[in-house]
């Protein structure tokens, strides 16, 4: 949990549970080959106890002469700006607070003081919530290798005992007895009962079965891991792309978890990756015709063998160096383009692939764009003789729609050059007046870019 040499930032609100883990921390400090730094968010949601609070932290932190972050947070203006409830508000600014401390302090890690009765809390809260086997795994000791739990083991009433014995002084969170918050119900009401009428080592069941279901999900994650990757087809960034026959073959259970990693990988977060939206999403696959917007920015779409998870591609509009390479990090490519004498790629024009185009120079006279398509976009595609939307070039081409704002069309002079990937312009041909050949391809995850 913790390597000599390194700084480890420690969560004090003052409470009980904190106390007992910066003493404890403190005490071992030396045999630990650590160094300890104290961080403390006010939350000034509970008028001058929230002052008492910080200058509680800042006095125990001079006392052991520990160097104290103290941070201050409109929590109830954050939540109601954000739309969060007060209590998520506050664990979400106590997060980013202490994040952002880490890097001040250069701490490598966070150490929180939640306890065996807290896991048992977060179980059955999650349990009442409908939460599945991930979910249910609760707290785990070490969290992306940054978020500890040193006292994850240890209940309420042994930190009690602890904090009396070493006559530590702490303070007392009102809101911790208000029962309008579902936390303080469990914890008050329904904790008690199960103890005394059914388990009297209710806590430490709950907390065991967490530890043995966060094991099987770490289990579980690298069978999912290699269904996603299995089921994945190439696509570009923003945009995953899933074969339909592929992930109807899972078993539902790994279905359910395969499409609840796309939509994370797509960007989705929070209720967008609950298990309602993963149903939805499952319906969706008998549904061809039909966008499923499961958050603000991420559709999904079966198109034929393939389902789509994807976000809009960010308006971009890039000068092409000719010659030399130009990044397109919108899509995840590069352009390199060269100039060759007409003479010595004539051979070379039938044989080109997709992701690469033999144009005339002339068509780049007054430079050259690589850029979104845009609403309204026409050009003559090569051997037609009058012009064509893009847009329907590309659902000709059986482009899903979902993917299509992926396609990005080259310009020269202003006009359309290529559609990339699909058509050259009629009049950027090369002809048997033609001096100068620009070779352009689109290189690195040039596969990545279009769908097939």
């Amino acid at each position: 949990m913790f390597r000599p040499g390194e700084t480890v930032l420690v969560a004090v609100s003052g409470g009980p549970d904190s106390v007992c883990l910066l003493d404890l921390l403190f005490r071992l400090r030396e045999a630990l080959g650590i160094r300890l730094c104290v961080a403390h968010l006010n939350h000034r949601l509970r008028g001058q106890a929230s002052e008492a609070d910080a200058r509680f932290v800042a006095r125990l932190s001079k006392k052991m002469d520990l160097p104290c972050e103290v941070g201050v947070c409109d929590v109830g203006a954050l939540s109601r700006a954000e739309g969060r409830s007060p209590e998520d508000g506050a664990r979400q600014a106590r997060l980013r607070f202490l994040e952002e401390a880490r890097r001040r302090v250069g701490a490598s890690r966070i150490a929180l003081g939640h306890t065996q009765s807290d896991q048992a809390e977060t179980v059955l809260l999650r349990l009442l919530r409908g939460s599945g086997r991930g979910g249910l795994g609760a707290m785990r000791p070490v969290r992306d290798g940054v978020w500890v739990r040193p006292l994850l083991s240890v209940s309420r009433e042994e930190v009690g005992r602890y904090l009396a014995l070493r006559g530590l002084p702490f303070r007392r969170d009102a809101t911790n007895r208000d029962v309008r918050f579902t936390r303080n119900r469990i914890r008050r009401d329904l904790l008690p009962r199960l103890r005394r009428d059914y388990n009297p080592d209710v806590e430490g069941v709950l907390a065991r079965t967490a530890s043995v279901l966060a094991e099987e999900e770490a289990w579980l994650e690298g069978v999912v891991q290699r269904a996603f990757v299995r089921a994945r087809r190439p696509s570009p960034p923003g945009k995953i792309v899933l074969d339909v026959q592929r992930v109807l073959g899972y078993h539902l259970a790994l279905q359910r978890r395969v499409i609840r990693r796309a939509l994370a990988e797509a960007g989705c977060r929070g209720d967008a990756l609950s298990f309602e939206v993963v149903d939805r999403v499952l319906s969706a696959l008998n549904c061809p015709a039909r966008t499923l917007r499961v958050s603000a920015e991420v559709g999904v779409r079966r198109a034929s063998d393939a389902l789509i998870f994807a976000r809009p591609t960010p308006a971009f509009e890039t000068p092409v160096r000719i010659p030399g390479r130009t990044a397109v990090p919108a899509l995840g490519v590069v352009l390199t383009v060269c100039i060759h004498p007409a003479s010595e790629v004539r051979a070379s024009l039938r044989g080109a692939g997709p992701d690469e185009v033999f144009a005339d120079l002339r068509a780049f006279a007054q430079g050259a764009t690589i850029r979104n398509a845009r609403k309204g976009d026409r050009f003559q595609p090569l051997g037609m003789a009058g012009t064509k939307r893009v847009s329907d070039l590309l659902a000709d081409a059986k482009v899903p729609r979902l993917l299509r704002d992926s396609v990005p069309v080259l310009t020269g002079s202003g006009a359309i050059v290529w559609v990339v990937g699909h058509r050259l312009a009629h009049a950027a041909r090369v002809t048997g007046q033609t001096r100068q050949v620009v070779h352009i391809q689109v290189k690195k995850r040039s596969k990545d870019i279009f769908y097939e």
